[in-house]
């Protein structure tokens, strides 16, 4: 099943011979009027925002920018050292998202579940 990247919708615009019509750009997928709105006019494209969180499977977009570009373990520079970085949750607070997050580069991230998922403890409130 295919997901809007923009929208969370798993329907778009059907084309005359019954083909839905899902755009791929930049590794995401855009039902076609997402694609339209945000591709081809790229004043407000919330996917690429900073300010876009992703929390218990809702997107979240904050009024300030949560994201240095830079991870919080190796100190790896976004666009630098690594493509991207991504905001983990070491702790879930229902109210408040933001809260217990750090920034991680890929690799770092991709280490700190691998560690959990093998019995390591992983990064705590502590460490931060």
């Amino acid at each position: 099943m295919k997901i809007c990247a923009a929208c969370d919708s798993t329907t778009t615009w059907i084309n005359k011979k019954g083909i839905e019509c899902w755009h791929y750009h930049d590794g995401y997928i855009y039902c076609d009027k997402c694609f339209k709105y945000y591709i081809w006019n790229p004043i407000y494209n919330p996917i690429l925002s900073s300010k876009r969180v992703s929390f218990n499977g809702h997107r979240i977009i904050d009024s300030k920018t949560p994201r240095t570009g830079k991870c919080s373990i190796c100190g790896a520079v976004k666009g630098i050292n690594c493509k991207r970085t991504s905001l983990h949750h070491i702790k879930y607070d229902p109210n408040n998202p933001l809260e217990h997050t750090i920034e991680l580069c890929n690799s770092c991230h991709k280490q700190h579940h691998w560690d959990i998922i093998h019995g390591a403890s992983g990064i705590t409130l502590a460490q931060v």
